[in-house]
This record gives structure tokens, C-alpha cells and sequence, in this order.
């Protein structure tokens, strides 16, 4: 279940932000923040699976 909502919030933010490029009516401070946002959880996602499979090869 786990990779399931993971898989899901990763879909989410890559296909909102070529959604988001694609709209010219929203604004470019909408267009960063969501960028932004969508970046910082990307990284967030990819920090902690590294480092889950660290924790997993030291044990």
C-alpha cells in the first residue's frame, strides 16, 4: 500500500507540472511555487529512499 500512494504522489507532480507548463493562464508565481513544491517533495521522496536502502544494507 505504501507504494501504491508513493507511486501516486509521484505521478501527481510530475504530470501536474507538465499540466502546469502547458497552461499559459496561470500565473508564473502559481507556475514556480507549484515547481518549487513539487521539487522539494521529489528530493524529499529520493533522500528517504536512499536511505532506507542504506539502513537495509547495513543490516
Amino acid at each position: 500500500m505504501k507504494d501504491r500512494v508513493l507511486s501516486i504522489v509521484i505521478l501527481f507532480f510530475v504530470l501536474g507540472s507538465v499540466v502546469v507548463s502547458s497552461m499559459a493562464s496561470l500565473s508564473r508565481t502559481f507556475q514556480s511555487n507549484f515547481y518549487i513544491v513539487a521539487m522539494v517533495m521529489l528530493i524529499m521522496i529520493g533522500i528517504l529512499y536512499l536511505l532506507e536502502k542504506v539502513k537495509s544494507i547495513r543490516e
